[in-house]
């Protein structure tokens, strides 16, 4: 259950920062200000529009509170990657 949880939560908040304007417009504002500042091709632009390179790194607390190991942060990439290459965009 616990793996679930923590699989469900990194997609969420993956999802959640890298393509909608979030609460009040706080990702959206963050996305367009990163890329001001490295431009439309730099990798961090790129990444941070990423649902996939994004849960690698919100993966991280989500394993930790959770008190998996290595093997929960990269099931919780898996998750996010299996669940956005069967979506329709």
């Amino acid at each position: 259950m616990d793996c679930l949880v923590c699989w469900l939560a990194t997609f969420g908040f993956a999802f959640t920062m890298a393509l909608t304007h979030g609460p009040l417009g706080l990702f959206k504002t963050v996305r367009e200000k990163v890329k001001a500042r490295f431009g439309e091709k730099h990798w961090v632009t790129i990444g941070i529009g990423c649902p996939v390179c994004m849960s690698m790194w919100i993966a991280i607390p989500f394993t930790i509170a959770s008190g998996g190991g290595i093997l929960m942060w990269a099931s919780s990439l898996g998750f996010t990657c299996a669940v956005t290459s069967i979506s329709p965009d």
